[in-house]
């Protein structure tokens, strides 16, 4: 709706003299509320997480106490927001982790007592918003996953070679694929080789992610990442090659007019830029992207450093203009594969623009090894 207003608005302006300009003030009256609406729909979609974790954390409780396990459950991020119809998908998912985690994870009081742990298990449930996606953990202070054990049940099945070379993170994905267990007994909560894959399957078909961190002994983590769907969302708007582009508000460290004369050669095509005392890399996202050029007048001018938590980066654009609340959209099911784009918006002119995903980008930019370097973490040191 709001992008034929827009085409409309520009053809009154084209063809119609000061007489029509009425007619044209109205027109954007008329897309102002219809930001308004897209809003208010948006807000109501989005629900607070407190419900659910509640649910889970009596479901888990529960568990622990039909297994003879001490348990308790510690919930973080409960007003963080996430749209029902997502919400309804990774229950589920959800549903599957917490029984891992009770009847995997987590030691009988005996067991824990004897490694000098408290008697008492613990579970987290924990929500936050990160780099324009949605992050839900359950977290468990147990045993932690043996790869060795994963290895020799995927080696068994015939899912990998006896001698081919798999990394710690290899090895985990096996924990999602059909079929999977390492347990021979079947109880009430395990044994039966369904479960697990449920949740990649869940998260594939929203276009979510989901990943594994294990220690012996410490306990395992099973990170979720979802994306914005409907979600509000606080961002800066940016123009690259002519692209009208916004970065996720919360993760903007800084912005800055561009000096090429402090741009400085690192590798082959690497570029690096000072900032705060030590050198950050340049991402650019017009040739990550493959953005061609729309505008004649598409120069970079000044630069928006980000931080991810995990990487810290500059960008280079065009414009900086303002920042504003926005409602992400998420792309069309054959598009929601495309890394570096969260979604796409309708601005109050009627325009529509990319909301990047940072986490994306950092993932593109750094997978190659030189820009793996140290030198790269977060904090953007040089040591």
């Amino acid at each position: 709706m709001g992008i034929g207003l827009a085409k409309v608005q520009t053809l009154f302006e084209k063809h119609t003299g000061p007489g029509q300009m009425e007619i044209i003030d109205e027109m954007q009256n008329l897309l102002k509320v219809n930001q308004e609406f897209q809003e208010r729909v948006a807000r109501v979609r989005m629900f607070p997480l407190e419900g659910t974790f509640r649910r889970f954390q009596r479901m888990a409780r529960d568990l622990a106490f039909k297994q003879n396990k001490q348990i308790k459950v510690i919930l973080t991020g409960l007003d963080t927001e996430l749209d029902k119809e997502v919400i309804e998908h990774v229950t589920d998912p959800l549903k599957h982790l917490v029984r891992n985690c009770i009847d995997h994870g987590l030691e009988t009081r005996e067991e824990r007592l004897t490694k000098g742990k408290p008697p008492a298990g613990i579970i987290e449930f924990k929500a936050y918003q990160r780099a324009g996606r949605i992050f839900v953990e359950i977290r468990d202070d147990g045993r932690g996953i043996d790869p060795a054990a994963i290895r020799r049940k995927a080696i068994e099945k015939g899912w990998v070679e006896r001698d081919q070379v798999l990394s710690e993170d290899d090895v985990l994905e096996f924990l999602f694929k059909p079929g999977f267990s390492t347990t021979s007994e079947v109880t009430e909560l395990s044994g039966r080789g369904v479960g697990m894959d449920v949740v990649k399957t869940q998260l594939d078909q929203l276009g979510g992610t989901v990943e594994t961190h294990t220690k012996k002994d410490k306990g395992t983590t099973f990170s979720l990442c979802l994306p914005l769907t409907s979600a509000l969302m606080e961002v800066l708007h940016v123009t690259v090659q002519g692209i009208s582009c916004l970065v996720p508000l919360q993760c903007i460290a800084a912005t800055e007019k561009l000096d090429n004369d402090l741009v400085k050669s690192f590798g082959a095509e690497e570029k690096v830029y000072p900032f705060r005392g030590d050198y950050l890399p340049l991402v650019d996202i017009a040739k990550i992207l493959n953005i061609a050029m729309v505008s004649e007048n598409g120069e970079r001018t000044a630069l928006v450093f980000v931080n991810t938590e995990r990487k810290a980066f500059g960008i280079p654009v065009d414009e900086v203009l303002d920042p504003q609340q926005i409602i992400v959209k998420t792309l069309e099911t054959n598009y929601r594969s495309v890394k570096g784009i969260a979604g796409a918006t309708i601005l109050g002119d009627g325009s529509v623009s990319l909301v990047l995903d940072l986490l994306g980008l950092e993932e593109i930019f750094f997978k190659d090894s030189i820009r793996g370097d140290p030198t790269y973490e977060a904090e953007g040191k040089t040591e």
